[in-house]
C-alpha cells in the first residue's frame, strides 16, 4: 500500500496535534521500528511461500518423471 506525500504529510500533522512534539518522536520512531519488522516478516513469508511452490513444482516433475519411467520399463519388458 502506497501513500502519497499529502496523505502523510496529514497524517504528521494530526499526530503532531493529538500527541504533542515529545510524544511524537518517541511514537513515530516506535511506529518505523514496527514497520520496518512487519517489511521484514511479509518478505520472509513471501519467500517461503515462493520456496513452497518451487518445492511443490519439483515434486510435480518427479511423479510424472517417474510414471514415465515406469512405462517405459513396462512397454519394453519382454522384449530384447
Amino acid at each position: 500500500m502506497d501513500f502519497s506525500f499529502l496523505e502523510l504529510l496529514f497524517v504528521a500533522i494530526i499526530a503532531l496535534l493529538v500527541l504533542g512534539p515529545e510524544k511524537m518522536v518517541k511514537n513515530s520512531q516506535r511506529i518505523g521500528k514496527y514497520f520496518g519488522d512487519l517489511k521484514n516478516q511479509v518478505a520472509n513469508f513471501k519467500t517461503l511461500v515462493e520456496s513452497e511452490i518451487e518445492i511443490k513444482a519439483m515434486q510435480k516433475e518427479a511423479a510424472e518423471l517417474e510414471k514415465h519411467s515406469l512405462e517405459q520399463v513396462e512397454s519394453n519388458d519382454g522384449k530384447p
